[in-house]
């Protein structure tokens, strides 16, 4: 009998307006693995990481997580299953030092000092394990403010993986990161996930970098998934060639 997946959308659909941004998108994660969803611009991708973490809500279709029918749950109850995600615009407190940055997002719904009390040693243990994987512990104690763009994104990413998710929701983690520094940030963040046992559902236009980290690739067009399968296969697909020429 086959594993069910951690995350699955089935028959997904949502409009805006007349448009029909998602049009019965189905998409199955296994846990820990790195899924990319790719798309030229317009296909749907970040609609349905938003619907993936509750930021919307789909007019037609269900999402499981770990078999549970999670399609009526908001933002705040899905992280709490272990669904967590990023933007694409850090989102930090840029007086606070790095470590205090992740301590905060170590939080959870519990409140920075309930998070501390009792268990203070493990939560900052955690948060410097974080911190050693991405390579910032050596900046831990600088101001957010001061940190390079890369840093910056290395740290929201330490933000998100402090909280202990199952399910990571990327939204072009590598966007306005200069080509040098990109794949380093994907190497790191693929090492860190592996390390950390976390699974990763990744929205990213940097193809030549990102591909080489992806177990699994799903293609969108105009709303649809038009190809999924291995990395490799799916960028030989001549309608997913056609996709991104506009054909």
């Amino acid at each position: 009998m086959s594993r069910s997946p951690l995350f699955l959308a089935k028959n997904v659909s949502k409009r805006f307006g007349g448009v029909r941004a998602l049009n019965g998108v189905t998409i199955s994660v296994e846990r820990g693995s790195l899924t990319l969803l790719m798309g030229p611009n317009g296909s749907g991708k970040t609609t349905f990481i938003q619907v993936a973490s509750g930021l919307l809500a789909p007019e037609e279709g269900r999402l499981f997580f770990e078999g549970r029918d999670i399609t009526p749950y908001p933002p705040h109850l899905r992280f709490k299953l272990g669904i967590t995600s990023t933007f694409q615009t850090p989102r930090l407190f840029p007086s606070l030092s790095v470590i205090e940055n992740v301590l905060l997002a170590a939080q959870g719904d519990r409140g920075f000092l309930g998070s501390l009390r009792g268990d203070e040693e493990e939560v900052v243990e955690r948060a410097f394990e974080v911190l050693r994987t991405l390579s910032l512990d050596g900046v831990w104690d600088r101001p957010a403010s001061a940190l390079s763009g890369g840093q910056m994104k290395l740290l929201e990413l330490a933000r998100a993986l402090v909280s202990e998710p199952k399910l990571l929701l990327l939204d072009e983690p590598l966007a306005g990161v200069n080509p040098a520094l990109a794949g380093e940030i994907m190497s790191r963040l693929t090492k860190a996930c592996r390390e950390l046992g976390v699974t990763v559902l990744m929205v990213e236009h940097r193809l030549d970098i990102a591909l080489k980290h992806a177990d699994h690739a799903y293609v969108m067009h105009n709303g649809s998934v038009i190809a999924q399968g291995a990395p490799e296969e799916v960028v030989e697909n001549p309608e997913v060639a056609r996709a991104y020429l506009g054909e």
